[in-house]
C-alpha cells in the first residue's frame, strides 16, 4: 500500500467546521488540506519530490559544525552583497510576505532551529524546527489558511540583523554568521527572541539564495512561547 501524502493547498469553498475535519482518502491518492474542505486526487506520478535524506542531514550538520568552529577574522571582502540579502530576508519575514520569503531559498534548501545549545546530529535528537523547503511551504499555507488558531491575530514582529561577518567558500556559496533580535508582539504580550544566524548562500541570476539556515537561539532550551510564525 501506498501511503497517502498530505498537501497544502487554497480551496475556497466554505463549509462547516466538521465538514473541515473529515478526511477521505483512497489507497494511493494524495490529501489534499484545502482553506475550506478535504478533496482527494490521483498522485501526479511525474512530479519531483525533494526529501532530506541522509546525505541531505549529514551536509548540514558538518556545515553548521564547520561554521561554529571559525574562529579567525572574516575574509577582506565586501560584505554589502550578504548583508543585502540578510536585510531582505528579514524585512520580508516582518511584514509576512511568507511566499516571497519562500522563494529566498533554494530547492534542496533545510532550515533548523535546534532545540539544544550545544546540539549534535540532527538526525539523532529533536529540534524546534527541521525542514526542507516542502515543509516550510506547507507551513506558509497552514498559516494562510486563516484555521492555524495560534496565529489569529498573526504575530507582528521587528528583526534587527548585525555582527555580520563573511566568508568565501572553495565553491562559490558564501559562509555568513550573524546576530539576530526577534521582537514579537501578540495582544497583551510583548517578547523577544535573540541568537545567532548561521546562513550558507549560493549565487543566483537573481542574488543570493539560502542554501541553508541555522538559528540558534539562546534560551533554545527553555519553553520558548507562541513560536508558530516564522522565525
Amino acid at each position: 500500500m501506498r501511503r497517502a501524502c498530505v498537501r497544502l493547498c487554497e480551496f475556497h469553498t466554505v463549509v462547516s467546521y466538521w465538514d473541515k475535519l473529515r478526511l477521505h482518502t483512497d489507497v494511493g491518492g494524495v490529501v489534499v488540506v484545502a482553506c475550506g474542505t478535504w478533496v482527494t486526487k490521483e498522485p501526479d506520478m511525474n512530479e519531483t519530490v525533494l526529501h532530506i535524506d541522509d546525505a541531505l542531514y549529514e551536509c548540514c550538520w558538518r556545515e553548521s559544525e564547520a561554521l561554529r568552529a571559525r574562529e579567525g577574522a572574516a575574509d577582506k571582502v565586501d560584505p554589502q552583497p550578504a548583508c543585502a540579502a540578510l536585510y531582505r530576508e528579514a524585512r520580508l519575514l516582518d511584514q509576512r510576505f511568507y511566499e516571497q520569503w519562500a522563494e529566498l531559498f533554494t530547492e534542496t534548501a533545510v532550515y533548523w532551529v535546534p532545540a539544544e545549545t550545544e546540539p549534535a546530529n540532527p538526525r539523532l535528537e529533536a529540534g524546534v524546527h527541521f525542514d526542507d523547503k516542502r515543509r516550510l511551504l506547507d507551513r506558509i499555507a497552514l498559516i494562510r489558511t486563516g484555521y492555524l488558531h495560534a496565529q489569529q491575530p498573526p504575530t507582528r514582529t521587528t528583526r534587527q540583523v548585525s555582527n555580520v561577518e563573511v566568508w568565501h567558500r572553495e565553491d562559490g556559496d558564501l559562509d555568513v554568521i550573524s546576530c539576530v533580535l526577534i521582537w514579537a508582539y501578540r495582544p497583551g504580550d510583548l517578547c523577544n527572541y535573540a541568537g545567532r544566524q548561521e546562513h550558507v548562500l549560493t549565487p543566483s541570476e537573481s542574488g543570493y539564495l539560502i542554501r541553508r539556515k541555522v538559528i540558534r537561539l539562546l534560551d533554545c532550551d527553555q519553553p520558548l512561547g507562541n513560536i508558530t510564525f516564522m522565525l
